[in-house]
């Protein structure tokens, strides 16, 4: 049976095709298309008409392609920060539906979480030593405590990247003084992880999808390398740290590895994580390609 997800995340629509059979499930296809539902402003508490505008197209896309591969027996589409928080995110839902055809769940952010953690275990090589999961979205960061077998903790941050860009709009390049201010909100905004993580001795970030995939791009000597992991050197990540810092979105769209829609969010995204990394304590960085879709694609095989 062919089940695709749509993960409409606040910057990007992620699509996973794959063939679920007897409890298991094989990638057949995947797309990812700008959506960048943070045009025209998120902290309106509203999505815009360009918002609305930019997720149509990205569904055009993301539904044709998924017709040239042979279409699905069920498709999915999963509706996160931007739209949850929005009060017209319920227009939004049944605007998508219409045009469609596809039924929107707008899930909560423990859910997101959740389902990111679901998706990292099948990634990640995993032990039962606790591990800090990332995810950094648009809309929002979801942090998840976790091992192979337990999660222990979990919440998210609506601390996304588009929400930063808004509410700093940085200089180009940033300056250091803005480095400092963007800082120190996050570490006051972080407050709640910075104590669940009080109780644990952890020493492994585990970040999944979006900027992570960049960092991993950007520093990986084979980029098409299929492994769903792959281990960041700490020295990689602070190299590329100072690189992304010092940078001009002219020189990042010239960088390999960079996509056209991380331009502009991945220096605070890179903010963001070496914070978490510095803070955490964090000594051992690992990229994980599965995500959100991953986790759902391993539910639905369940009651399949």
């Amino acid at each position: 049976m062919r089940i695709a997800v749509i993960d409409m995340g606040t910057n990007v629509y992620n699509l996973l095709l794959a063939e679920v059979s007897n409890g298991m499930w094989t990638r057949v296809h995947e797309m990812k298309q700008p959506a960048r539902l943070g045009d025209g402003g998120l902290g309106g508490g509203m999505l815009t008409e360009q918002a609305f505008r930019s997720a149509a197209h990205a569904m055009s896309q993301l539904t044709a392609q998924l017709a040239a591969w042979g279409g699905a027996e069920k498709t999915y589409a999963l509706a996160t920060s931007a739209v949850r928080e929005a009060k017209n995110g319920v227009d939004f839902a049944q605007f998508i539906e219409k045009e469609y055809h596809i039924s929107v769940q707008i899930i909560s952010g423990d859910r997101e979480a959740e389902l990111i953690c679901k998706g990292i275990r099948q990634g990640a090589p995993l032990t039962g030593e606790p591990v800090l999961m990332l995810d950094i979205g648009g809309g929002s960061n979801e942090f998840i405590i976790a091992n192979d077998k337990e999660m222990f903790w979990k919440q998210s941050f609506p601390l996304g990247m588009a929400r930063l860009l808004e509410k700093f709009k940085p200089s180009n390049p940033i300056t250091a003084q803005e480095t400092t201010c963007v800082q120190q909100y996050l570490d006051a905004a972080l407050d709640a992880l910075w104590k669940a993580l009080e109780p644990y001795k952890i020493t492994t970030l585990v970040g999944s999808s979006g900027s992570f995939d960049t960092y991993r791009a950007m520093l990986a000597a084979h980029t098409a390398d299929a492994e769903p992991s792959y281990p960041i050197a700490p020295d990689d990540f602070n190299a590329l740290y100072a690189a992304l810092l010092h940078s001009a979105a002219e020189e990042r769209r010239a960088m390999k590895g960079m996509t056209p829609v991380r331009v502009d969010f991945i220096v605070l995204a890179v903010i963001f994580t070496h914070l978490v990394i510095r803070k955490a304590h964090i000594t051992n960085i690992l990229q994980c390609s599965y995500s959100l879709k991953e986790g759902f694609i391993q539910e639905i095989c369940k009651i399949i």
